[in-house]
């Protein structure tokens, strides 16, 4: 439905990629402006098998993980101010919320700030080996750059937390990782409760 150079999406407009079903609702500007006002549903979908017709899908310890994957996703704005609110991942028992923006006049500047609740991160690694290497003593030094010259062309300001991490032979408390990038500088910003 088209109205005042708008175009009023259905609450039934289904988008179908291999496994993930996205249902939208809301409008599009058709003017110069080209707003957007969209919500996205995004179906109970099998990322898992998704990754594998890609060719992507990693090995994870838990054969289980990825399986399951949905969220609900609110875009406002337009295509040099956008914004995602509410913004709500949920990935197997896993879930993603918080509100992200981009803005793109003279750089790209992407912020966010995101929370995970428990975050446990076991079912997701590398399942583990018949024999596991010995870990090297000592501190671990490495020459190699880190190779963040890609940062340099945004500028990106946000932060992620959670509950807990949990990690193999460890549980992390309350954790806070906060990221500021500007032109080629990356300043981080960990906290941790326990």
């Amino acid at each position: 439905e088209s109205r005042r150079g708008r175009r009023r999406l259905g609450p039934d407009l289904r988008l179908e990629v291999g496994e993930l079903v996205a249902v939208l609702s809301g409008t599009i500007g058709l003017d110069d402006a080209q707003t957007l006002a969209l919500d996205a549903i995004i179906e109970p979908s099998n990322l898992r098998a998704l990754l594998q017709r890609s060719g992507e899908a990693p090995a994870t310890a838990d054969p289980n993980a990825l399986t399951r994957f949905e969220g609900r996703i609110g875009l406002r704005g337009n295509a040099e101010d956008l914004r995602f609110a509410p913004l709500v991942l949920e990935l197997d028992a896993l879930t993603i919320a918080g509100t992200a923006s981009v803005r793109n006049v003279d750089r790209p500047f992407i912020a966010f700030d995101l929370d995970a609740g428990r975050l446990d991160l076991l079912p997701y690694l590398a399942p583990e080996e018949e024999e596991a290497p010995e870990a090297p003593s000592g501190p671990v030094v490495t020459e190699d750059p880190l190779r963040l010259e890609a940062l340099a062309e945004f500028d990106v300001d946000g932060a992620f937390g959670a509950s807990a991490i949990v990690l193999p032979g460890m549980e992390l408390g309350e954790t806070r990782v906060e990221l500021d990038a500007n032109r080629g500088r990356v300043d981080i910003d960990l906290s941790v409760q326990e």
